[in-house]
């Protein structure tokens, strides 16, 4: 599984994705699986920019951080409704790997510009005990 930003699918918050030729060649050879949380949550595209407040992924799950848009609005429930349908998909494709990007506010896994991120689909899926490989 992966990303679907990292596979062309122009999903991210402003339309555009983040293909990663690695990953893309894995999809087109029938070796990956693309997901976005944030569709499978129902948010659209383009959509408002999110950030996690008072807190990473883990701390968002365990219901002491928050997920807003840039503009105040919370977006706590749909982030962790995401997670849990990009959770049950992995829980039923037993993916060896999975691709996540850095720096999103859901997918985000690792360092992203200096700083490490952990994003509320990343702590989920790691939390089930997923094998989880950054990608920039």
């Amino acid at each position: 599984m992966a990303s679907a930003c990292l596979v062309g699918v122009n999903c991210r918050y402003n339309g555009s994705s983040k293909i990663s030729a690695p990953l893309l060649e894995k999809f087109l050879g029938g070796e990956v699986i693309p997901f976005c949380p944030e569709l499978l949550a129902g948010l659209g595209v383009p959509r408002t920019a999110m950030q996690m407040e008072g807190g990473q992924g883990f701390a968002v799950l365990d219901g002491t951080a928050t997920v807003k848009t840039v503009t105040g609005e919370d977006r706590t429930a749909e982030m962790v409704r995401g997670a849990s349908m990009a959770a049950d998909m992995a829980g039923a494709v037993k993916p060896e790997t999975i691709y996540l990007k850095t720096g999103s506010p859901s997918c985000g896994w690792g360092m992203h510009k200096g700083k490490e991120v952990v994003g509320v689909t990343a702590a989920l899926l790691a939390r089930a005990g997923h094998t989880i490989k950054a990608v920039e």
